[in-house]
């Protein structure tokens, strides 16, 4: 809608969006800044200095010195002071607005090969952060598995998800852990069959640890009647089942042995004790 009067704002476009409103602030940014903000928008709306330190192989005062800068005369990021695993890393910055984010890590990431190799890099970046610490945080892992899934490698993207899910299982927050292990179980099943040799027996260990957790952590849904039971204990059985035959394509007798007791506490809860023992 044309604003009311004349001059200059009568002729003015309102913006079809947000995106539309921003674009020309980006547009404006000069190439280091643009630079060091695109490349904080691979992470995401907030990003960690230590990480763009080293993907953009700089010194670490002038990374910050730089952001300052940026941050005071474009007011497109702004610190985030929080006390939490990744502030006693890493200095905090968030886009605000969040859509400058967008626009940036379209402009960064033309092609899905690009996109692909700056999410790995940012992937090993976080991982370097997480080396000392023993068991190394949630928040931690399942950023580094959401990098690996967009750099395409699944396999990685599962090891976290899976480490997060036997994380929540030992506290006992058993859908948590059943929802981040289906998670990697639906990583792993595509690429599984295009690997070959120990790639691709590691894969099936994995799968199988997940499909354990999935069926584990699920348990205290088992317990369904009328209609529902029948559909619920057809497909856990069929978790069961994958998980079993997998286990013995491995040959590795610990995990043939630990997926043949969670297909017995199956067969308990769904078919009955003589099922179970058998």
């Amino acid at each position: 809608m044309p604003a009311a009067g004349g001059g200059a704002l009568a002729a003015a476009q309102t913006p079809d969006s947000l995106l539309d409103l921003l674009r020309p602030r980006v547009a404006d940014l000069d190439d280091d800044e643009r630079a060091l903000l695109e490349t904080g928008a691979v992470q995401g709306r907030r990003f960690l200095s230590t990480v763009l330190v080293r993907l953009l192989d700089a010194e670490e005062d002038a990374i910050l010195d730089r952001l300052r800068q940026i941050s005071e005369r474009r007011r497109m990021i702004e610190t985030e002071n929080v006390e939490d695993w990744w502030s006693d890393r890493s200095a905090l910055y968030t886009f605000d607005p969040g859509v400058i984010q967008v626009l940036l890590y379209d402009r960064y990431a033309k092609s899905p090969y690009e996109r692909r190799r700056r999410h790995k890099a940012v992937a090993e970046a976080l991982e370097s952060l997480i080396e000392g610490d023993d068991p190394p945080p949630r928040v931690a892992l399942l950023e580094i598995a959401r990098h690996h899934e967009a750099a395409g490698n699944a396999a990685e993207a599962a090891k976290r998800l899976v480490e997060v899910a036997e994380s929540c299982f030992a506290e006992g927050a058993d859908r948590e852990a059943a929802a981040h292990a289906d998670r990697a179980a639906a990583a792993l099943r595509e690429p599984l069959a295009k690997l070959k040799g120990e790639g691709r027996t590691d894969a099936q260990r994995l799968l199988v640890r997940a499909l354990l957790l999935v069926l584990l952590g699920g348990e205290p849904t088992w317990n369904v009647h009328g209609a529902e039971a029948a559909e619920a204990g057809a497909g856990v059985q069929a978790l069961a089942q994958e998980a079993e035959e997998i286990a013995e394509a491995t040959g590795d007798p610990k995990v043939r042995a630990n997926a043949c007791y969670a297909r017995a506490l199956v067969q308990i809860a769904f078919g009955g004790l003589n099922e179970g023992l058998a």
